[in-house]
């Protein structure tokens, strides 16, 4: 099975979401992985710009982009 960072790659090189989209899911999932995994080690800054700044938009662009790749197809 595929580990998330893995399957966002997947979905940019198969044109299903953009290189943009991919790298910003690639960023969120291993912000998650840190969230999870090392709670101890959050870094509280980099949580709020990632959910501040590009997050909520990256999760809209990814949403967006998966529903026309499925309208397509």
């Amino acid at each position: 099975m595929n580990r998330p960072t893995e399957t966002y790659d997947d979905l940019g090189r198969g044109t299903v979401i953009s290189g943009p989209t991919s790298e910003g899911m690639v960023r969120l999932a291993k912000l998650r992985n840190m969230i999870i995994h090392r709670y101890w080690e959050i870094d509280d800054a980099r949580l709020y710009k990632e959910a501040r700044g590009s997050g909520l938009r990256v999760i809209r662009n990814f949403i967006t982009e998966v529903e026309e790749h499925a309208s397509r197809h």
